[in-house]
């Protein structure tokens, strides 16, 4: 956050000096800001502390703070709402407050992940579960597009496993005619390509101010370098290929290659993806041997957000709508952590998702009792869901 907050510091002083998003200030020239990063943040948080008149570190804690507590309170009130079991809701409460203190310490823009995943899914399925597929599902829908964009925005690809879990669902997993459907992934799409144009649209404007600033002003990057992520992947076990997970080596890889090329240019990226890509080809067996390493602490987290809830899921699974929609959202969401490093700051979404798919194959289990040894495990939980007799 140490390199973020300078930059969103020199975000601030553009923004002030010049009312123009997204142009920075580093007290001597013009520049872009968030270079080599997701932009979100730095659109959102200097026009925030211009308006609240906070200091930059305090609107910092307000943007992110709020993100996250509302985020949070949102998807445990419609936890309660859908779940029958008042064991299975404390549960529930036990299990986000445990995901939220995560999110809480690792903060940043991090929290992103879990926070769009918390906000949307457990009313998605509420609805659903509901069969609530009208104007205003309509409306949830494209709400939850934006929603997804932004998050988008401020860390890449941080909410599409959340439209990739609604896509399926609606896809396949809604009794409705086809029309009805595509009106429905309509309204999620043009809720989510909103943000998108909307910020081609300002950073197209920054771009006009810094030429004309600066004449000698080259686009950079507007996002997060993926294969720079992908080159730094590989030093997550020790090799002599990539050392370590530090940005400082691939620079110095692309600047041992070609000296002139500036830090996250397009050159920049063609480089470091050509040296990625012969890691790979070149190497193989320690590429594989080093997805193996990440893909078993993957699975391990996995095990522990699930917990009790794969009992459930191998003995009596949900439909296979849900099946899917989950399977797909967790994997998806674990690359992160496995194209970068299984660490908790990369995979708050992944476990967001674990956390769901474990408390709704809970809640299934109970709604739909089949015999077996899995009811032994479920009898916590039928204790609480009893309905206290009339006298």
């Amino acid at each position: 956050m140490r390199v973020r907050y300078a930059d969103l510091r020199d975000a601030l002083a553009g923004y002030r000096q010049t009312g123009a998003p997204l142009v920075a200030f580093d007290g001597t020239r013009y520049l872009a800001a968030g270079f080599g990063d997701d932009l979100g943040i730095y659109y959102f948080i200097p026009r925030l502390a211009v308006l609240s008149g906070l200091s930059l570190a305090r609107t910092i804690d307000l943007f992110f703070g709020t993100a996250l507590i509302a985020s949070f309170f949102v998807g445990t009130v419609s936890l309660f709402v859908t779940l029958q079991s008042w064991g299975l809701r404390l549960w529930a409460a036990f299990s986000l407050g445990v995901l939220f203190y995560f999110s809480y310490i690792k903060g940043d823009v991090y929290l992103v992940q879990s926070a769009a995943v918390i906000a949307v899914v457990p009313w998605f399925l509420h609805l659903l579960k509901k069969d609530l597929v009208g104007a205003g599902f309509v409306a949830f829908l494209f709400g939850s597009g934006l929603l997804i964009g932004f998050a988008n925005l401020m860390r890449s690809q941080a909410a599409t496993g959340v439209g990739i879990f609604m896509v399926l669902l609606v896809a396949m997993g809604l009794q409705c005619t086809l029309g009805k459907k595509l009106a429905l992934l309509a309204a999620l799409l043009v809720g989510l390509l909103i943000p998108v144009i909307y910020f081609r649209g300002l950073v197209a404007r920054r771009d006009s101010f810094l030429l004309a600033a600066q004449p000698e002003y080259s686009r950079p990057l507007n996002q997060h370098p993926f294969w720079d992520t992908v080159y730094l992947g590989f030093g997550f076990i020790n090799n002599p290929y990539v050392p370590d997970f530090r940005n400082e080596l691939s620079a110095a890889k692309v600047a041992s290659i070609s000296p002139s090329t500036p830090y996250l240019s397009p050159e920049y990226d063609r480089i470091i993806r050509t040296e990625a890509l012969r890691i790979l080809t070149d190497h193989p067996l320690f590429v594989l041997t080093t997805v193996v390493a990440k893909v078993c602490i993957v699975a391990l987290l996995l095990l522990a957000c699930c917990n009790f809830g794969l009992f459930a899921a191998v003995s009596n699974p949900m439909p296979w709508t849900m099946e899917l929609a989950f399977g797909s959202a967790l994997v998806f969401n674990s690359l992160f952590g496995i194209i970068a490093l299984p660490e908790i700051q990369y995979l708050l979404g992944f476990m967001a998702f674990g956390i769901l798919y474990g408390i709704f194959s809970l809640a299934y289990a109970l709604e739909h009792p089949q015999p077996g040894r899995i009811q032994s495990w479920l009898r916590l939980f039928e204790l609480f869901a009893r309905k206290p007799r009339r006298a």
